[in-house]
């Protein structure tokens, strides 16, 4: 069984295509603050799903194995991580105050 997180602004059935090939696939729904399965065969997550996979590893959470997918996690200078503190900050704050068409054009360039 797979266990998938998707993305900041994915869905559980952006992982259709796992099951459609003939995988076991467990699609959390992380906008419904569905909780992380703790022990598993694989956990597979992308981007902030990614992010979610490995603090759950990092906590105690045992899988035989993950795949981890555009985490962007290779940040190992403090003035780097600083930054992407500060930018996701200010995504936060946009979302929480922008008209969602916009925003979501802009979030899609990047």
């Amino acid at each position: 069984m797979i266990t998938c997180l998707h993305g900041f602004l994915g869905r559980p059935a952006d992982w259709d295509f796992l099951g459609d090939a003939g995988f076991a696939v467990r699609a959390i729904d992380l906008l419904r603050r569905e909780p992380i399965p703790v022990t598993g065969d694989t956990l597979l997550g992308y981007s902030m799903g990614g992010r979610l996979a490995l603090a759950a590893l990092a906590n105690g959470a045992t899988y035989r194995r993950a795949v981890i997918v555009s985490a962007g996690l290779n940040l190992s200078d403090e003035n780097e991580r600083s930054e992407r503190r500060n930018r996701d900050e200010r995504w936060a704050e946009r979302f929480e105050s922008e008209a969602w068409d916009t925003l979501m054009n802009e979030w899609n360039r990047q």
